[in-house]
């Protein structure tokens, strides 16, 4: 078998939205390819090296997250005012040496995730204990590009070594990225820099397109368009304790997702549920902080029919999903990112409502495929008209369900299996060359 190594952050225990989807990629690729993944450690108690699946998992301390997880776990004990102020202090004292050591002295191009220059060294004594076939650097964060960069300077000299880079998030061209003019000139030379010296591009579909009309269009000649491979089965897993409940007497709609102020702002969403009838509650799960720095309405947070929590388990999530009467999804306002949690939603067969911000939402090219879905079109109505529809179609499709079978059929070609093959056949094409 070939030999691949991955780079990819946050890929286990607990993934991020885009290693969830590129998990049942990989471990369908695992089947025809030796795969070993070098990922981030965030936590002390999470260990440093796993089998799953066949595919061997290295990580690398995230020695910032771990302190943060320390610092926490500290601040979690009740203490005198005194001790916590020294904790603080300590708390800030532990960041300054993190950002002299990563950042001024090592010379870290991004201070986030995991230190490269020791992601650079195990993954070197990986290639010259195994000879990796390929390399693929998966963005989100593009931190995962710069140090594959590193790594194939270090070997490409003396060896044949396929780059191969999966692009998952624009970075130059990233909404949510607020910084200097300068600093996003550095951006583009540098995301230029990393398309000319890979090998391959792969692209989501609605990735491809975009850059095909920006001043990255130069590099679709090596770049192929890959969709999201994660319509799969869905079971119920093993549950950890959750202080979440599902009251059977109501209709439960679940959000589970990330939001933003600017592509993916739930207040629209908040507010229609707002004004449903009491019978149907609104769950949400996502980045907490991020509600208060969003300045939502506070009428909105603490109304009785709609339910915050912080991010959970994966298991909690996947399981409060199947549990729940409807689930609920937020569309990007740009058309070149499509949130990956709609394609779990889908493998549910569960009724959605989709909350479409822009007329050329990419969403819409899924889930009007999708026979129990209710599209609201944030543009062009406003939530005291559609609360009624909504009522109805929480009424109506509280108890349906689509089998899985019926969803291969309605996502011929773009199920994960079908997905995963057309990966493999590239795979196999590009190490042949």
């Amino acid at each position: 078998m070939k030999k691949i190594l991955m780079i990819i952050g946050n890929y286990s225990p607990e993934p991020s939205s885009v290693a969830n989807c590129m998990q049942p990629l990989i471990m369908e690729t695992a089947k025809f390819f030796d795969i070993d993944i070098v990922t981030d450690r965030k936590n002390l108690n999470i260990i440093t090296y796993e089998k799953i699946n066949d595919i061997n998992v290295y990580r690398i301390d995230d020695h910032r997250m771990i302190n943060n997880a320390l610092m926490n776990e500290i601040n979690k004990n009740k203490s005198a005012r005194s001790l916590i102020f020294i904790t603080r202090i300590f708390s800030f004292l532990l960041k300054i040496c993190y950002y002299l050591r990563y950042v001024v002295i090592a010379n870290e191009k991004i201070t986030a995730g995991w230190s490269a220059q020791e992601v650079v060294d195990k993954c070197i004594d990986l290639h010259c204990e195994k000879k990796y076939d390929a390399i693929i650097s998966v963005s989100n964060p593009f931190k995962s590009h710069y140090i594959a960069e590193k790594i194939v300077e270090n070997i490409k000299i003396k060896e044949d070594i396929k780059w191969i880079v999966f692009e998952f998030d624009p970075f130059y061209y990233n909404p949510e990225a607020k910084i200097s003019s300068i600093r996003k000139i550095k951006l583009f030379y540098d995301e230029s820099r990393i398309f000319d010296k890979c090998d391959v591009i792969f692209f989501t579909p609605e990735l491809y397109k975009f850059y095909n009309k920006t001043l990255f269009a130069k590099f679709i000649k090596k770049a192929i368009s890959i969709d999201f491979a994660n319509i799969i089965p869905i079971n119920y897993t093993c549950e950890p304790k959750a202080n979440i409940k599902i009251d059977e007497n109501k209709i439960n709609c679940l959000f589970a997702g990330t939001i933003y102020r600017h592509i993916r702002n739930p207040e629209y969403m908040m507010r229609t549920f707002s004004k449903l009838n009491s019978k149907i509650q609104l769950t949400i799960l996502t980045n907490y902080n991020a509600i208060k720095n969003i300045r939502i309405n506070k009428k909105l947070i603490n109304n009785e029919s709609i339910k915050t929590f912080p991010f959970q388990k994966r298991s909690v999530v996947l399981n409060l999903m199947l549990k729940s009467n409807i689930l609920v999804n937020i569309g990007n306002n740009i058309e070149f990112q499509v949130p990956g949690k709609i394609f779990e939603y889908i493998s549910t067969g569960k009724p959605i409502i989709h909350f479409s911000k822009i007329k050329n939402d990419p969403a819409l090219f899924y889930l009007e495929k999708y026979p129990l879905v209710y599209i609201v079109k944030e543009w062009d109505q406003k939530a005291e008209d559609i609360a009624p529809e909504i009522e109805r179609f929480c009424l109506k499709y509280k108890d349906s369900k689509i089998k899985f079978e019926d969803i291969e059929k309605y996502y011929a070609g773009l199920c994960g299996g079908d997905v995963a093959a057309y990966f493999i056949k590239h795979l196999e094409n590009i190490l042949e060359k």
